[in-house]
């Protein structure tokens, strides 16, 4: 959001955090497929701010690069600051996000405009040494071993597309390159020429991409992180420039469009932010929450023929003085918020997160938390993490949730409706209900997210109650007593079979036990906090050499659930010999989206936490009886697949047979249309049989 880079004082943003308190969990560089990140100003080598990013569990740290800082006088560079900051990351193992900031000195903007306004064409050209210069010294080919490949990752502005209906007037915004201000398609400074600000973003990203050449091809640029807020009214309709509050929300698809900026090809990964705060400016109707906004920038990427990695640059949620997130002096929710309703939306944001990584072609590949620390000379409340140097309850809901599913892959989303046990609220209440401010309804929706680690021992699910409302990360139904309205939290309850559970927490590891337990199902209450439930794979085979069956057959239906689970009976017969002794064959829930829920199964095979070849035929034996109208069905044998588009609604289907590599199953089950799909070239000729078994 500009308003931080501006009010909050970017370039004064250094705390001295000694009363820092050792975090629960010390922590090694992390892993590299976390995709989690934090802001900070770059906290001081060796310091305790150092010591808490270390332990949150982050990989990425978005931070800021100050021109000004580096080159006071024009053509001289001072790095040295710079320097201990980029080699104590890469020390850490942490991977910066930089963000070039502040133009340096007069003559490089153009004046009227505080120093928000354009870089002229001295700037551009002083910009686009500086940046080779930085790339070389901090880049893949930097001549200091230590500062080798420190920094990868260039964000060009942030929020470049803030609009400003005067533009020549100085607006009080100290970042030439930091703030934007390049939203405005007119020329407030008199030309005719249209498109003016987004031209002149694609000029700048041209000469990003020309220091990039000369200096570092394997560097990556980042598009601005735009705000693109306020651009659709509550139909979804997009906005135009007249109706625009503060935001062009047409920049991205002007700056891509060959018509217009023609910088499609100049940038890496598109980038935004994204707040609680305008989540219903954003969702689609097959996207709620934090995952509207992606599937919006998608959206348009896909219109123009782009297919490119996201960044999400920034989001969080302020907290105290003045953050009450209504106005209505009757209702008894309007508090200010506190860190601990900041942590309630940590899990859900990290959780979608994951969801958002497992796009085929434009993946969400780093969130980045605002911020680490809070800034003491703010006006508009809190967003550290770290509160004058106190973990927050935001920073252990962080770290917790980091550590849960930092090495796990996204399954399946199973919301509402779900397909384990899942019943209404308490009393029976609608989940919809009318908005305290008028005829929109909010939904306060069970979210249920499942994720899988890397050995498939393990399933995480990640269970909230989503108030669907854009300033309350409380999901509230709300009575009117005696003319006050008082909240109610509203709480949902979900069950998982109790032979499968393991542990259950909240969101900072707290850990809970069943409400109550009934026909071998364990039921939990679930409210806006997070709830954690790691579980064994649905069924489990270990072989002892000599063989054996797994069977899956659909859960029971009980009483009393939202909605009755059901699914296909399964059976995988493993010969004796065909696999090793002590590999782990497990089937569970797999990936979602269009397929019924429990029609999506995944059989995996573990040797010692590695893939497993079967020597011996094995045999998956299906009953056709119980299948849903869609159904799939993967084996990371290695992810051999086998597809039903539609389900026989006629007599039991005849016998048929699938082997790779020949590519299609001979024999046919009804209007079922199969087909195998082996990842890559034909590396392994893997002996699997799959049957439709007989009445």
């Amino acid at each position: 959001m500009a308003l931080r880079w501006r009010g909050c004082g970017l370039a004064l943003l250094v705390l001295l955090l000694s009363g820092i308190p050792t975090a629960p969990v010390a922590r090694a560089a992390p892993p590299p497929e976390t995709i989690f990140g934090v802001w900070d100003r770059a906290p001081e080598p060796g310091s305790a701010a150092m010591g808490a990013l270390q332990a949150l569990g982050a990989r990425y740290v978005r931070t800021a690069l100050n021109w000004d800082e580096v080159e006071g006088v024009p053509g001289q560079y001072r790095w040295e600051s710079y320097d201990a900051r980029f080699r104590a990351l890469r020390e850490a193992g942490l991977v910066p996000l930089v963000v070039v900031a502040n133009a340096p000195f007069p003559g490089s903007y153009t004046p009227g405009a505080a120093r928000c306004g354009p870089l002229t064409e001295r700037g551009l050209a002083a910009f686009e040494q500086f940046l080779a210069s930085a790339m070389r010294r901090y880049g893949s080919q930097a001549g200091d071993p230590s500062l080798r490949g420190a920094v990868m990752f260039w964000q060009i502005l942030n929020e470049a597309d803030f609009y400003l209906k005067d533009l020549t007037a100085p607006d009080g915004a100290p970042n030439a390159l930091g703030g934007g201000c390049l939203g405005n398609t007119r020329d407030p400074y008199g030309s005719a020429s249209p498109f003016w600000g987004p031209r002149l973003y694609a000029e700048l990203l041209r000469r990003a991409g020309n220091a990039k050449q000369a200096a570092d091809p394997a560097a990556r640029i980042v598009f601005a992180a735009l705000a693109a807020d306020t651009c659709y009214d509550r139909t979804g309709t997009p906005l135009d420039e007249s109706t625009y509050l503060t935001f062009n929300c047409q920049f991205f698809a002007q700056v891509i469009d060959p018509a217009i900026g023609n910088a499609g090809a100049l940038f890496d990964i598109a980038s935004f932010n994204w707040y609680l705060f305008h989540r219903q400016a954003h969702e689609t109707p097959t996207a709620k929450g934090f995952l509207g906004k992606i599937e919006r920038f998608r959206q348009v990427m896909a219109a123009f023929g782009l297919a490119k990695p996201i960044i999400v640059s920034e989001t969080g949620l302020t907290y105290g003085a003045g953050t009450r997130p209504c106005h209505d002096p009757a209702n008894l929710a309007c508090v200010d918020r506190t860190a601990d309703d900041v942590a309630l939306l940590v899990a859900p944001t990290l959780a979608w997160s994951l969801q958002a990584a497992r796009h085929p072609t434009m993946p969400l590949v780093a969130v980045i938390w605002f911020m680490l620390r809070s800034d003491p000379t703010s006006t508009v409340g809190e967003w550290g993490l770290i509160q004058s140097g106190v973990l927050s309850a935001a920073y252990r809901a962080f770290q917790f949730s980091v550590a849960e599913l930092e090495r796990t892959r996204f399954l399946a989303d199973l919301g509402e409706p779900t397909v384990l046990a899942a019943g209404a609220a308490p009393g029976g209440s609608d989940p919809c209900l009318p908005s305290r401010g008028g005829p929109v309804r909010r939904c306060n929706t069970l979210q249920w997210l499942v994720f899988q680690d890397r050995t498939g021992a393990r399933e995480k699910h990640v269970l909230w109650v989503d108030s669907g409302y854009h300033d309350e990360p409380h999901a509230y139904r709300y009575q009117l007593v005696a003319g006050v309205l008082v909240p109610q939290p509203v709480e949902r309850e979900a069950g998982v079979p109790l032979s499968r559970l393991l542990r259950a927490t909240t969101d900072t590891g707290t850990v809970l036990t069943p409400w109550r337990v009934e026909n071998g199902w364990a039921f939990f209450r679930v409210t806006h906090r997070a709830l954690f439930l790691e579980l064994a794979p649905e069924h489990q085979l270990v072989l002892d050499g000599a063989g054996g069956t797994l069977e899956l057959a659909p859960p029971p239906v009980l009483p009393g659930a939202y909605r009755a689970p059901s699914g296909p009976a399964l059976r995988l017969e493993v010969p004796a010999g065909a696999l090793p002794v002590g590999t782990r064959v497990s089937a569970a829930v797999a990936d979602g989206g269009t397929i019924a829920p429990l029609g999506a199964l995944a059989l995996s095979c573990q040797d010692r936490d590695r893939p497993c070849y079967p020597t011996r035929p094995l045999t998956l034996t299906l009953d056709a009886g119980s299948l849903l109208s869609q159904l799939a069905l993967s084996s990371s044998l290695p992810a051999l697949r086998l597809h039903a588009s539609e389900a026989a609604a006629t007599a039991p289907p005849p016998l048929l047979r699938c082997r790779w590599p020949e590519g299609r199953c001979s024999g046919t089950i009804s209007s079922f249309d199969l087909w195998l799909v082996v990842d890559g070239t034909q590396r392994l000729a893997i002996p699997i049989t799959w049957r439709a078994a007989p009445p």
